[in-house]
């Protein structure tokens, strides 16, 4: 319920009628559901495996799930941005293994 409330509060944002809907938009929407499906995912499986196991599937899943067009759109990084994208990385591992200990 809560998640189509969020959706339906989403809709009231983008204004449909008033503008029209672009790919973008229905693209958050989408966004929006499956975020809300992960949380709940992760809630029961806190219940069930400890929250290391979580966040290692959690990265092992989206690293496959990317792979592929990676390996089609990849530039070489700078050494700074790498060591950017290197802290982003850690820093969402810990954010989500924090989450993953809170359920």
């Amino acid at each position: 319920m809560a998640v189509l409330v969020t959706v339906l509060g989403g809709l009231v944002v983008v204004r449909p009628g008033l503008r029209e809907l672009s790919p973008g938009h229905l693209s958050q929407l989408v966004a929006t559901v499956l975020f809300a499906l992960r949380y709940i995912l992760a809630e029961r499986l806190s219940m069930l495996i400890p929250a290391s196991s979580i966040v290692a599937v959690l990265s092992v899943t989206v690293t496959l799930r990317f792979l592929l067009p990676e390996l089609f759109y990849w530039q070489p990084l700078p050494r700074d941005q790498l060591a950017w994208l290197a802290g982003v990385a850690v820093l969402a591992a810990g954010g989500h293994y924090t989450m993953a200990r809170t359920f």
